[in-house]
């Protein structure tokens, strides 16, 4: 079970690499989202609000990010600029973990919940560039592999989006949480950490409405940090494929890291697998939520 933070969580250990001629692209928007019980009710509500870190400031004020009524609301200023990882780690030829790291990034190679590997995608995870010992030459390998695999399609009535390995492997298809999942469990039994961040796109409009969420994760070099990927978006615009291998674009909004989420105040229905626009509970089950988002850019 993992513990996380509705309003504030661990931020990225992974800096920006850019040149000083050369700054990364930043966006600033100012958000407000109000989250509310699907059937009017009263229940208690959680909304989770963007962090800070290396790349990403905000500025929340007025509202709240959980409570016991019909509805929660709250406004920030963000401003996110775009994510490149180092260049050392890319160039990297660390083939694992010192013993420190190791017991560090413990949680970060466990199976997930419901994700648990059988010995076929074991296996399966063994035969991608099965002779390479190369951290980033391997992950570099799984992201080809998920690409290669899996289309972005989210037909109606299907059973895409919820986060599935065996999905992932068995239907080829999916969105955002299926392509990452894929990605993440495959480096995690091939000895690499792989967290998942979950948070939302920002359209190219100047305001507007955001709608649904959008996730990515990041894998771990031995010695050099984090790598932020993107598969979803490279499997979107395979024009960018190259890029979304260890950068990310200002379009975005991170707003929580991980699954089997411990929210705070503490849920009573057991851990939350996948957080994505709200949650709500009334009497300790869990109850359907929608979440209204606004942006506009700020100059």
């Amino acid at each position: 079970m993992r513990r996380v933070f509705s309003v504030a969580l661990l931020g990225f250990l992974l800096v920006a690499s850019t040149r000083a001629e050369d700054p990364p692209k930043a966006r600033k928007v100012k958000l407000v989202c109000t989250v509310e019980a699907a059937d009017g009710q009263a229940a208690e509500l959680w909304s989770a609000q963007p962090y800070e870190d290396e790349v990403q400031k905000a500025t929340t004020r007025g509202g709240c990010a959980h409570g016991n009524a019909v509805s929660v609301r709250w406004e920030a200023t963000v401003e996110r600029k775009e994510l490149h990882a180092p260049a050392a780690a890319l160039a990297s030829e660390a083939t694992g973990l010192s013993e420190k790291e190791a017991a560090d990034k413990k949680r970060e190679l466990e199976p997930e919940k419901g994700n648990e590997p059988d010995e076929g995608f074991r296996e399966l995870a063994r035969g991608i560039a099965r002779d390479e010992k190369r951290v980033v030459k391997v992950a570099r390998a799984i992201y080809d592999y998920v690409l290669e695999h899996m289309k972005y399609e989210k037909p109606p009535g299907k059973g895409w989006g919820k986060g599935s390995v065996k999905w992932a492997c068995d239907a080829g298809y999916g969105n955002c949480t299926d392509f990452h999942a894929l990605f993440m469990n495959l480096c995690r039994v091939r000895g690499i950490p792989a967290r998942f961040t979950m948070g939302f796109s920002l359209p190219a409009d100047a305001k507007g409405k955001v709608e649904g969420y959008h996730c990515w994760c990041e894998f771990y070099v031995g010695g050099s940090g984090w790598v932020p990927v993107d598969c979803s978006e490279a499997s979107k615009h395979p024009e960018k494929k190259d890029f979304y291998f260890g950068a990310l674009d200002a379009d975005r909004v991170a707003l929580l890291r991980g699954r089997d989420l411990t929210l705070e105040p503490q849920q009573k229905a057991g851990p939350v697998g996948l957080y994505t626009v709200g949650y709500g509970e009334r009497d300790g089950k869990p109850v359907a939520v929608t979440r209204e988002l606004t942006f506009e850019d700020v100059k």
